[in-house]
């Protein structure tokens, strides 16, 4: 169903203007025609994850909410008695998602004005126009260039959330190991699920080695998949070469869905 109705009609949607309807809502996803498509159309993967691991009444964390695009609709997914706890640190973005998750009457989200990483601090945070997805701790990216730098609040995750997260969705554009140093806690938890981006140039850009990341969360017992909008595929080590290679050929990232335990019925189907 995501993908013949909820699909169409949000690109129709972003292509017209900045209104966009999500899951029987309207999101304002503010840029150019081309930023709008590229938001609904590099989300949709994500909102598919979704569906197929967030249950009523379940806790979310959602690092990098942006807008508040998957955010709303994880908020839709665990109901009245579940939550969401949304990181977003850059004030103009900020406004956005404050704007978003009010217009949308959700009561369950909590909106966290801060950035995840291992240490609680204050870091640099390059802002990249109006490309708000993009916005990172680090100065280099490969998607646009530094228009203006910011100093924002850094805490790491087990300082911030209470209790245990069912899924957290990861998306820092090249921080994604700090923000799960910063969450051992969370992460004890054998419930847990992350969804989390890698970009190996990304990684390569903040300092890390290509497969930095998948060896991180192979290294420390979580069992992977890695989910392209074409397929979704056991990851193990040995397969990492090949992968990252192709990665930064094309220039693309994909999703990492890291479990504990034996697989489920709905990583299987997804």
């Amino acid at each position: 169903m995501i993908d013949a109705v909820y699909w169409p009609r949000a690109a129709v949607d972003a292509w017209r203007g900045e209104m966009v309807r999500l899951v029987g809502m309207t999101v304002h996803v503010p840029g150019t025609r081309r930023e709008r498509l590229s938001m609904v159309a590099g989300n949709l993967r994500i909102h598919r994850l979704l569906d197929r691991w967030v249950s009523p009444g379940a806790t979310v964390i959602d690092v990098g909410a942006n807008i508040g695009y998957n955010t709303i609709h994880a908020a839709r997914r665990v109901g009245p008695q579940g939550r969401v706890v949304a990181l977003e640190p850059t004030p103009d973005t900020l406004a956005v998602l404050r704007r978003n998750i009010a217009t949308s009457g959700l009561a369950n989200v909590v909106i966290e004005p801060v950035a995840a990483g291992s240490v609680a601090g204050t870091r640099e945070f390059f802002i990249r126009g109006r490309e708000s997805a993009v916005n990172s701790l680090f100065p280099d990216s490969r998607y646009a260039r530094v228009t203006s730098v910011l100093r924002v609040p850094v805490m790491p995750l087990d300082e911030l959330v209470d209790g245990a997260a069912d899924v957290v969705k990861i998306d820092v554009e090249g921080a994604e190991i700090e923000v799960l140093e910063g969450m051992s806690r969370i992460l004890r938890t054998p419930a847990t699920a992350v969804i989390v981006e890698w970009d190996p140039q990304l990684q390569q850009l903040a300092g890390h080695s290509a497969d930095a990341l998948p060896r991180w969360l192979l290294e420390r017992g979580w069992r992977l998949q890695s989910a392209s909008h074409l397929a979704v595929r056991p990851l193990a080590a040995a397969d990492l070469p090949a992968l990252t290679a192709r990665l930064l050929r094309v220039r693309r990232p994909v999703e990492l869905l890291a479990r504990r335990g034996p697989q489920s019925v709905n990583e299987a189907s997804i």
